[in-house]
């Protein structure tokens, strides 16, 4: 968007075409911003109906896992569906923060602009201003009323998602036999192995560096503000909390995969028991059906 000039150099059809334009354009940025919204809702419904479906189909016994137990194909399937976990919580990071940014966009920038060619002599809201104060296109105020409650609700549900991925992606190791497949596995399949254990640790190391980044910029009054830069303080408590939790999901998900799991139902010195043959005769004698006699009846 080429920048409006200011209000003491244009006429008034000049003002009313830039008026024009930056209308246009925020209700542009609005419905740009809205699209993003509806995909990231989208995405944890499709999330969500995944989860209920295969919680419905393992209740009702047609989704039989016990086969990923004895079969070690089942342990890369485990393993990648933690890798599209990481992807998922990136992609949803990736959309709450372009939500964020045009909103901050139309804001600080658009509506700072509107009100200025309006004669209003509006200006980016300072760092140090009140949230309170951020004037008559302020529609974003966080601190007033019903929206107050709608931030602090999507504050903690943003962490609850994250708690279910990770921990979805955690419980994914209780499938399949780890100590096992470990067992059987060769060399160049430990090779392999290697690299996937590192590609995951630095998706979920990326991903939790971003989630605790975004908690960062968004903290306080530093939204309304025109550009942020974090401090080197905030930037190494943002590193040193990323990869604390990053410790703490790879800690979990060795302890739980280092317990090999149950393989089904184990019988007796490993067969099952079979009826007994034959009956037994008064004196604990056993006799087979074939073979056995029947006395005849005494006559009286």
């Amino acid at each position: 968007m080429a920048e409006a000039p200011t209000v003491q150099t244009i006429s008034t059809e000049e003002k009313q075409h830039w008026l024009s334009v930056l209308i246009e354009e925020r209700k542009h940025r609005l419905s740009e911003m809205l699209d993003y919204n509806k995909r990231m809702d989208r995405t944890i419904v499709f999330y969500l109906s995944a989860a209920y479906a295969a919680i419905g189909l393992r209740a009702t016994g047609t989704l039989d896992l016990s086969k990923a137990l004895t079969d070690d194909t089942y342990v890369w399937l485990v393993l990648l569906f933690i890798f599209l976990n990481g992807c998922i919580l990136i992609h949803g990071i990736s959309q709450s923060s372009w939500c964020v940014a045009l909103a901050k966009f139309v804001h600080v920038k658009l509506d700072s602009e509107l009100l200025a060619l309006a004669g209003k002599g509006g200006q980016a809201m300072p760092q140090s201003q009140e949230l309170s104060d951020v004037g008559p296109l302020g529609w974003d105020d966080w601190e007033k009323e019903i929206k107050q409650l709608g931030v602090e609700t999507r504050g903690w549900v943003v962490l609850l998602w994250t708690l279910l991925v990770v921990a979805s992606s955690t419980c994914s190791l209780t499938f399949v036999n780890v100590p096992r497949f470990l067992l059987h596995l060769r060399w160049p399949g430990y090779v392999v192995l290697a690299l996937v254990c590192l590609v995951l640790s630095v998706t979920y190391a990326y991903a939790f560096f971003r989630l605790c980044s975004m908690h960062s910029y968004l903290r306080g009054g530093r939204y309304h503000a025109l550009k942020v830069c974090l401090r080197p303080s905030d930037r190494c408590k943002t590193l040193v909390l990323a990869l604390a939790l990053t410790v703490g999901f790879l800690a979990s998900s060795c302890v739980i995969a280092s317990f090999p799991q149950s393989q089904g139902k184990k019988t007796n010195s490993g067969t099952a028991s079979s009826p007994a043959k034959g009956v037994h005769g008064q004196k604990g004698t056993r006799t087979q059906p074939g073979s056995a006699t029947v006395s005849p009846r005494p006559s009286p």
